[in-house]
Order: C-alpha cells, then sequence, then structure tokens
C-alpha cells in the first residue's frame, strides 16, 4: 500500500524581519502609504494594516511640492520617493535628494512602476516621464472625467488612476500608458469635494483626503464602498503609494517547481512566495493527464506576509509521469489556481527488477520489486554470511538495518526460482 510522505516548511530569517522594520520607517515599503503638508519637510507613514501614523526619518528638501513613490530610475535603493523642487523632479538616493534636471510639467504626480505620471487638475493634462528626460504629455482628459481631489496614482504594471468626487457620478478611473480608459469604479458613500489630499490604494482598499476629510473604502468588483474616516497625523497634501494592482493577487507566486528525488523515490514539489494577503491555507493536486485531478493535501499559507516564504512536499506518486496544480484559498473562501507543473521519473522498472533506496543507507531502507506473490528476502555481508531473511508480501517493504555494521552487503529476492541480487552500501 503507497503511503504519501510530507514535509512542509515555512520560514523568514531574522535578517529579513529586521531589513522590513527599517524600511517600514524609512524607505517605502508596501502596506503603507506616505502623506505629507505641501511646502512641509515632514514624511509620515500610515500603516494599513494598524491604522496608525508615524513620522518617517526622512526629510523633504525645502520647496517641495508633491510626494510620490516609485521604481528608482537613478542610483539608490530599488523603490524611494519622489518630490518636486523648482519644477524639476528630485529623488532619495539613500542618503539625500537629488535633482534629476528633468522637467515635472505639472505638480500633482504619482508613481506607476515604469513611469512617474505628473497630472494638471485644471486644464486635464498628463504627462509620462520615464527618467530619460523631461514628463511628456501623453493626453488630455475630458473635463468629466476629473473633478477632485488633483492628484494621480498608478500601478506596477504603469496605468495611472484619476478620482472624481465633485459631482456625480464619483468616480476612479484607470487608464493605460496610452491614456487610454480601462476600467472604471464607482464610489459610493464617500465625501464630496473638488480639492484634497490625493489618494493611495493599498490591499484592496482606497485611501483619499476629500476636500479635507480622509476616508477609506473596500474596493470590491468595479464599486468602491466608503468604510469611515481616518485620523491623520496632520493635514496631508498628498498621498503616495507603493505601486501595486488595484485589488491585489492574494499569493504572489515567485516560482512552483517540481523533481523526482532517486534516493527517495519521491517527487519533490517546492513553491516559494514572496507577498500573501488573507492566505489560509493551500491545495495540491495530482493528475495523470492534467485533465482528472486528485486531491492530495492541504498546506496552511502564512496568513499576511510580505517576507518570502518557501514550501516543500514530497509525493509517492503511483504514475511514471505526474502533473500538480496548486490552488490556494482566502479566508473568505475566494481562491486562484496556478499552472500545473510536471514530473517524469525514471522509466517503470523492468519485471522482477529489485530496487533498493536510498543507497547508501544508514537506518532504514526500501527494497522495491514487481513481484506480484510473496518471495523470500535474504540480506548478506561480503563473506557471505546472512544477516537478515524474511518472506516479503509486498512490492515495496521497508526495512531497518540501523543495527548492521557499516560495509557492503547483498540483498536477494527470490520468487518460483526467480533471484535478482542488488549490492547495498551501509553508512
Amino acid at each position: 500500500m503507497k503511503t504519501n510522505t510530507i514535509r512542509f516548511f515555512v520560514f523568514s530569517t531574522t535578517v529579513m524581519l529586521l531589513f522590513a522594520f527599517k524600511l517600514n520607517a524609512q524607505l517605502p515599503s508596501t502596506g503603507y502609504f506616505y502623506y505629507h503638508t505641501t511646502g512641509g519637510t515632514q514624511i509620515y507613514n500610515y500603516n494599513c494594516t494598524s491604522n496608525t501614523s508615524t513620522l518617517n526619518t526622512i526629510s523633504l528638501p525645502a520647496g517641495n511640492i508633491g510626494l510620490a513613490v516609485n521604481n528608482n530610475f537613478f542610483a539608490g535603493p530599488a523603490m524611494t520617493f519622489y518630490t518636486i523642487v523648482g519644477g524639476n523632479f528630485h529623488y532619495y538616493n539613500g542618503s539625500t535628494w537629488v535633482n534629476t534636471g528633468h522637467a515635472a510639467n505639472a505638480v500633482n504626480f504619482g508613481g506607476a512602476g515604469p513611469y512617474i505620471y505628473t497630472f494638471n487638475g485644471g486644464s486635464g493634462q498628463i504627462y509620462r516621464y520615464n527618467g530619460t528626460g523631461p514628463a511628456v504629455l501623453i493626453v488630455t482628459l475630458p473635463a468629466t472625467s476629473i473633478g477632485g481631489p488633483y492628484d494621480v496614482t498608478g500601478d506596477a504594471s504603469g496605468n495611472f488612476f484619476v478620482l472624481k468626487t465633485d459631482a456625480p457620478p464619483y468616480t476612479l478611473k484607470q487608464y493605460n500608458p496610452s491614456g487610454a480608459l480601462l476600467a472604471t469604479y464607482n464610489l459610493i458613500g464617500f465625501p464630496v469635494g473638488y480639492a484634497g489630499g490625493g489618494f493611495a490604494f493599498i490591499n484592496g482598499k482606497l485611501y483619499a483626503d476629500i476636500g479635507g476629510v480622509p476616508a477609506w473604502g473596500t474596493i470590491t468588483g468595479t464599486n468602491i464602498t466608503y468604510g469611515g474616516p481616518l485620523t491623520l497625523s496632520l493635514s496631508p497634501g498628498d498621498f503616495a503609494n507603493w505601486p501595486l494592482p488595484i485589488v491585489p493577487l492574494p499569493v504572489e507566486l515567485l516560482s512552483f517547481t517540481g523533481s523526482y528525488n532517486s534516493n527517495t523515490r519521491l517527487n519533490d514539489l517546492e513553491w516559494t512566495t514572496s507577498t500573501e494577503i488573507n492566505n489560509e491555507y493551500f491545495t495540491i493536486e495530482y493528475s495523470s493527464d492534467a485533465i482528472n485531478w486528485e486531491f492530495l493535501a492541504n498546506i496552511d499559507g502564512a496568513g499576511s506576509s510580505n517576507l518570502v516564504n518557501h514550501y516543500e512536499f514530497n509525493h509517492d506518486s503511483p504514475y511514471p509521469v505526474t502533473y500538480y496544480q496548486l490552488t490556494q484559498t482566502d479566508y473568505d473562501g475566494q481562491h486562484q489556481v496556478f499552472d500545473p507543473i510536471q514530473i517524469s521519473r525514471p522509466a517503470s522498472i523492468n519485471e522482477n527488477e529489485l530496487l533498493v533506496y536510498p543507497n547508501p543507507a544508514s537506518h532504514l531502507i526500501t527494497v522495491e520489486t514487481e513481484f506480484d506473490q510473496p518471495y523470500d528476502l535474504v540480506i548478506t555481508d561480503e563473506t557471505g554470511r546472512v544477516v537478515f531473511t524474511s518472506m516479503i508480501l509486498e512490492k515495496k517493504h521497508g526495512i531497518d538495518i540501523s543495527e548492521l555494521e557499516p560495509g557492503l552487503y547483498f540483498i536477494t529476492t527470490e520468487m518460483n526460482g526467480v533471484r535478482k541480487t542488488s549490492k547495498l552500501i551501509k553508512n
């Protein structure tokens, strides 16, 4: 009878925890949005998990207008802060603010991964900046699609968003990097106003300062429903957030791989995540044809985590070629299915062939044959002395060899005159 062996590990190093803590206090990190007062030099972090504000240790340069978080186009940290001083972009290189020498052409701006967008709220003009020269005009939005707070932000794919809260219909609109409309989100129950400190979205929630009233709401489909007020340390002049999907994937999967282990005769599965949001568990299924799936196991997820998590699972598959499918399920029952992988093991053993594994071994070995009837098994040492004998009933049988002295042994099986011998090295 076949059995499944499961090994499951989730770990995150102490070094990573310490590094993440420092990022939260200094450079941008996921799970936070950032804000400041126009012309002020203080940046505040808003923790979207604990709903608390803390003062960032990085100060803005004097004369700044606006705040953005984005990929670093220049030297320094991979993700950093940007601001505008004297009409030019400035970025934080890890120790000081640097003038890029590139004109922003508008004062409302936000990061979008490969780009930074600036927005002239009065005219509807959107400029796009890629770090190589001044921001360039790409589109002028119709007046009916804009109406405060005059701000723009983006996602990691390079799309940008603008908010309209001055008159019905109250919307958040998403545009691609060329300025084409991609989606419209309806605001339900939010405060009304044409000004404010901007907006950000983190982990499926919209955060905005509308007419001086900080508020948040939950994104469900194409609706964003007001959830309540925000308590900020000061009245914000601009919001900024890490470029993220407007509705984040529950799990960002870095890899899902598998291989056949010749020592254990098992299929080894491994997967790694970089981010998990409300992740309750993973489900592993297997198949011989990638069409009809059999349940294998549920593996607990890490809940919510911004750290790298590693998972391992071992399976004694009955098939020479096995497909594995990984499904992730949230606490609310929502799930996503990842692309399957395939593992092939060496060609099936010939009739009456004897396999011994692991080999060498110290404690437990498995002897596997294709005998379909009970057979005799004998272990002898180099001198021919019998050290173990037994009648075996299964095609696959475990034997404890921990009492044997280290050295070379021979394992022989026999059924109806058919004999097979294999060498065994005892460590």
